[in-house]
């Protein structure tokens, strides 16, 4: 009696922590790529979903990219973290090579305005948006 239903609250808590732990890893590679005077790339572990995670690698100009971070996926399962693409690279000036990248969380099969939505312009800059449709 009197009690709220917390379904939605803890959704949106889900979303938010997805969408902050991917964006946590952008900033750490961007930071990476310019203090190491590398390139770093973060990948997907599947193409454009990155809800099963995804690994921080640098890329040397000769050899083999070297991980330096990984995040396993382990969303709860009725989350998709999706992207533009399935991966995103830093230059060494800290800049991104893609132009605009978009990577949404949402609620599988939502429609509603309810996901959470990062995007990374090609200054390497990261925004935030709350209320995003879903897909």
């Amino acid at each position: 009696y009197g009690l709220p239903r917390l379904t939605g609250t803890s959704q949106s808590s889900r979303l938010t922590a997805a969408i902050n732990t991917l964006s946590g890893d952008f900033a750490f590679a961007r930071s990476e790529a310019v203090t190491r005077a590398v390139t770093v790339r973060v990948v997907s572990n599947n193409g454009n979903d990155w809800s099963n995670g995804w690994i921080v690698e640098t890329v040397p100009a000769v050899g083999a990219p070297v991980t330096i971070r990984t995040t396993a996926g382990g969303l709860a399962t009725n989350l998709l973290l999706t992207g533009d693409a399935g991966s995103l690279t830093y230059n060494s000036d800290g800049t991104q090579t893609a132009g605009l990248l978009t990577f949404t969380a949402c609620k599988t099969g939502d429609v509603t305005p309810h996901g959470r939505e990062l995007r990374v312009i090609a200054t390497g800059r990261v925004k935030l948006v709350t209320g995003a449709g879903c897909p």
